[in-house]
């Protein structure tokens, strides 16, 4: 009964961080660190890769 619970909670914990980082990409807020040395920042900032060059 315990380890139900415990597996219940976990797997609780991991949807909501999935839902929140689906919701943060639906709303634009997916980059959280540095873009300078991704090689897609282009993608999600298209005015600054003419900066980096």
């Amino acid at each position: 009964m315990g380890d139900l619970i415990v597996i219940s909670v976990i797997v609780l914990v991991v949807l909501l961080i999935v839902f929140s980082m689906i919701r943060s990409k639906k709303k634009g807020k997916s980059c959280s660190c540095g873009c300078a040395s991704c090689e897609k920042r282009f993608l999600c900032h298209p005015e600054s890769d003419s900066e980096t060059k």
